[in-house]
């Protein structure tokens, strides 16, 4: 148990000083590394590199601590020297040059290592930098190191070790204290390299950076005369025509130039930190100017189509070969020399010779019209000369028959003869009053008062239309086979759609009674529902005797034969108002007529007396048009109960009767809406 106790306490031990010792590793920092143009040691007291026999780079190390220090430059030939300045040490390091990075160590364990220090390139021969070290912290306090660097793609490098941005830019870390240098690189901005200490317990050091931008601008601008020229920046094309404020690297440039017609330009341009550099510049024409005239035909050179009756350009030096060219007609061709460049030339094209052929135009029958490309030239036969070669339109109509339209092609010196027969054309009389439009065979026609007129070939054709209500009505559509004149009637079947409306009902009845009258109804869909009102008085009042009173017993009774030794008493019934509810659903039969079952409520009164009645009623009604429309509804009604006197009336008057229970037709129009 004594060995595991101690073997215990020895491990713990190592891990302290092995702790201890990670914490120090980097407690050797460099503060400054810079050249000494002033120091000319190496020169006077020079010291040689004996592989290469060089004269070695000289490195005065400042700010050391203690002695102990070493050096090693990746196996490089070094040669060291200790020295007291002012009463602190220092150290004369000469090493063979080229050398790019150097690894500094001390024999204290506790001082650390600063490991492959990297030089911004590499030591020069004979030549004195100086290196002042950073202070040594051997204390373990840590504190964090913040960078915020501008531009936020940078690199950031402290000592030796890549830190990485994030993307405003920022990044830190907890370090011990001690000092630390810094580089930070971009892209086009210049490198920022610095030192800073950390040693404040209480907060955290802060570093912001704004890179100095290592580029300019440039803008070249020549106006119209860059337009289609070809602009170079260091052998590289970046665009065609005027460049405007492109960015650049700071340093010197190459500009080139090229264009058509123009003599290759060539400048240096100089690119300052955040400047733009404006050039602008004079390109030197290598070429003629030319001024060409053709009287109205196409002007080519080369193959090439150059414009319509004139035509400015510039021309270098040389030999070339106009031609004039007109449809139908031969080219005319002419030469040019183009001698110097400045030189001005006006060039006049012949004008191109024609090129003729002839039409001949027969038809059946004869004295038919004849056009060419819609110029008239007479009636058939007829034969039409100096025809330009091509193709061409030859019209021929003659009138009641079908017009004849053919494409001909006139060659050079030859006849084309036409020979079309022309059909005779019939009168189609279209009426279509509910149409919105009509088609025949795809081709909209005109209506006049709902009617069109069209001449067509006898023969098949699709006759179609619209509806002016297509929610309501079907389209129309028929093809059939017309030989003669004859009329076209358009009639567009309903659709079964169920619909809401409003309507209006006038007319009168007839039957068991005879009334005039009118309803106010709606549509909801399917569902119908009306309160009508009908004026009964054109019917007779019942007037009877009804009730006698015996002389012997002083009784009334009913129905006792009229005597006069008898009492009697009579009743005056007249039917003069009628109101009516109804409900039912339409059914709808795929044309203008429509047919609704109904049951409705009916009450009979002159304000004194009454019957009431239940009522079976099928209205079917036919619409001339989406709003007017006549209607005929059969009703049988049925008493349900009445007022005293009416129900005796009954018993002895089969006319009480038919005002109670009944058959009617009622007739009406109807405004719908």
């Amino acid at each position: 148990m004594l060995f595991k106790s101690k073997l215990l306490t020895l491990l713990s031990l190592l891990l302290l000083l092995t702790g201890v010792s990670a914490v120090a590793q980097n407690n050797i920092t460099v503060k400054s590394f810079a050249e000494d143009p002033n120091e000319t040691t190496p020169h006077v007291h020079p010291v040689t590199d004996p592989s290469s026999g060089d004269k070695c780079a000289l490195i005065i190390v400042t700010n050391v601590e203690a002695g102990g220090y070493h050096f090693d430059f990746g196996g490089l030939y070094s040669k060291v020297e200790e020295r007291t300045v002012g009463g602190r040490p220092a150290y004369l390091v000469y090493v063979a040059p080229g050398a790019r990075r150097v690894t500094i160590s001390n024999s204290n364990s506790s001082i650390g290592t600063l490991r492959d220090y990297r030089f911004s390139k590499g030591l020069a021969k004979a030549t004195t930098y100086r290196m002042e070290l950073g202070e040594i912290y051997l204390s373990t306090q840590k504190q964090y190191l913040e960078f915020t660097v501008s531009p936020t793609d940078a690199y950031l490098e402290v000592n030796g070790e890549p830190w990485a941005l994030n993307s405003d830019g920022y990044v830190s870390k907890s370090v011990p204290f001690g000092t630390y240098n810094y580089m930070v690189k971009a892209t086009d901005y210049h490198a920022e390299p610095g030192t800073v200490v950390v040693n404040d317990p209480n907060q955290a050091v802060k570093v912001n950076l704004r890179l100095r931008p290592a580029y300019g601008f440039l803008t070249v601008n020549g106006g119209d005369a860059l337009e289609g020229a070809n602009i170079y920046i260091d052998e590289k094309r970046v665009g065609t025509g005027n460049i405007i404020k492109t960015r650049l690297a700071s340093g010197t440039h190459t500009l080139k130039i090229s264009k058509d017609l123009y003599n290759p330009y060539q400048e240096t341009v100089v690119i300052k930190d955040n400047e733009e550099t404006i050039i602008r510049p004079m390109l030197d024409g290598n070429f003629a100017q030319a001024h060409v005239r053709a009287d109205g035909s196409d002007i080519y050179l080369d193959g090439r189509k150059l414009g319509t009756g004139e035509w400015f350009g510039q021309l270098v030096p040389g030999d070339y070969v106009f031609e004039a060219r007109r449809s139908s007609h031969r080219p005319a061709r002419k030469q040019v020399s183009v001698l110097r460049k400045g030189q001005k030339i006006e060039v006049v094209m012949p004008i191109p010779e024609p090129i003729y052929g002839s039409i001949n135009v027969e038809s059946t029958p004869r004295g038919a019209q004849v056009k060419v490309d819609g110029v008239l030239k007479g009636n058939t036969p007829i034969s039409i000369n100096n025809i330009l070669v091509g193709q061409h339109t030859v019209e021929v109509s003659l009138k009641g028959y079908q017009p004849s339209t053919q494409t001909v092609n006139v060659e050079d010196g030859l006849e084309t003869t036409v020979k079309p027969t022309l059909t005779n054309l019939i009168t189609l009389l279209i009426s279509a009053p509910n149409s919105e439009a009509v088609y025949v065979d795809g081709t909209r026609q005109e209506l006049t008062s709902g009617s069109a007129r069209v001449s067509v070939r006898p023969g098949r054709h699709t006759i179609s239309a619209t509806p002016n209500y297509s929610y309501y009505y079907k389209p129309f559509s028929t093809t059939e086979n017309y030989t003669q004149n004859q009329s076209v009637y358009i009639k567009h079947k309903s659709i079964l759609r169920q619909r809401k409306d409003m309507y209006i009902l006038a007319g009168g009845t007839v039957g068991s009674m005879t009334t005039f009258g009118g309803a106010l109804g709606f549509h909801a869909g399917g569902f119908c529902f009306e309160a009508e009102y009908q004026y009964a008085g054109l019917n007779d009042d019942v007037n009877m005797y009804m009730y006698s009173k015996d002389p012997e017993t002083g009784d009334w009774g009913e129905g006792l034969p009229h005597n006069s030794s008898y009492t009697d008493q009579y009743v005056d019934l007249w039917p003069e108002h009628i109101l009516t509810a109804r409900a039912g659903w339409r059914i709808l039969t795929g044309s203008g007529f429509h047919i609704t079952p109904m049951l409705g409520y009916r009450i009979l009164t002159d304000f004194d007396e009454y019957a009431n009645s239940i009522t079976f009623s099928a209205r079917v009604d036919y619409m001339w048009n989406h709003n007017f429309g006549v209607v005929l509804t059969p009703e049988y009604y049925q008493n349900i109960g009445a007022c005293y006197d009416y129900n005796k009336a009954a018993h002895f008057s089969s006319k009480a009767k038919s005002y109670m229970t009944g058959f009617n037709v009622n007739l009406s129009f109807m405004i719908m809406f």
